[in-house]
């Protein structure tokens, strides 16, 4: 996080107009809801411009995950992953983020089978609208208030290939749940598909030049390497620093 945060300060700081997204799965796989509660931070910290919700965040229970939303403001977008109980959704299903005079609408969307693998008291809690049905419901509202449309997708690969051929006018699909990096974006159609891989080693980046409609003339996206040598972000250090030291003084009360 330190130095996806710094080099999201250094991209802001040479263009003006910079959308930050990122399609979920930011959380761990172990329940560690003090961990969770200090990524939560960070993520605000980072200004994400829009957040997508993966099977991770799921990890430490429904509630926390609400708390943890409203708490830290965090821009989630949630078209198809629903609380079953009541089909309470996490977040708006989309948000129209405008970036210079482009109006960009964002949705959020989920394939069942990348939430397969939850465990099932987790699972059985939420229901996971088909893709295809709430893109169908969505996109001629959202085709009213935008210029372009960018889905965050926690599914595969295919998957995502897969909603770029059913839906032909989607500009850009951010894809997770896959690790596999791709390290120039994926065309399909019309469609722009790009994924930075796991384990944040990389922070993917496109760049799109638009004409006087606002419509994609050119692009050019690759995946940016976070190495060791990567500068850190000072105060998302602070952050990280300040739970190491809760930790250690936790482990050291427990000594005693």
């Amino acid at each position: 996080m330190p130095k996806r945060s710094a080099y999201f300060n250094q991209v802001r700081l040479q263009h003006p107009h910079v959308l930050a997204v990122d399609a979920g799965d930011m959380m761990g796989w172990q329940p560690d809801a003090h961990r969770h509660r200090v990524l939560f931070d960070l993520i605000r910290h980072i200004g994400y411009n829009a957040v997508g919700i993966g099977d991770n965040e799921f990890v430490d229970g429904l509630r926390f995950l609400r708390e943890m939303i409203r708490q830290y403001d965090v821009p989630v977008v949630s078209a198809g992953v629903l609380e079953a109980a009541d089909r309470l959704p996490f977040g708006p299903a989309y948000r129209i983020v405008r970036v210079g005079t482009v109006r960009v609408g964002i949705i959020g969307i989920g394939d069942p089978a990348a939430f397969a693998l939850m465990k099932p008291d987790q699972r059985d809690n939420i229901t996971i609208d088909l893709p295809g049905k709430s893109l169908s419901l969505l996109l001629p509202e959202i085709r009213q208030e935008a210029d372009l449309i960018l889905v965050l997708s926690h599914g595969a690969l295919s998957h995502n290939r897969s909603l770029a051929r059913s839906f032909q006018d989607l500009d850009v699909i951010v894809g997770s749940y896959s690790g596999r990096p791709l390290f120039e974006p994926v065309i399909e159609g019309e469609t722009l598909i790009v994924q930075s891989g796991n384990n944040g080693s990389h922070v993917g980046r496109l760049d799109l030049v638009v004409d006087d409609t606002n419509q994609i003339t050119s692009h050019h996206g690759w995946l940016e390497p976070l190495l060791e040598s990567s500068p850190d972000d000072p105060e998302v250090l602070s952050i990280i620093e300040t739970y190491r030291e809760t930790l250690r003084r936790n482990a050291e009360e427990r000594r005693d």
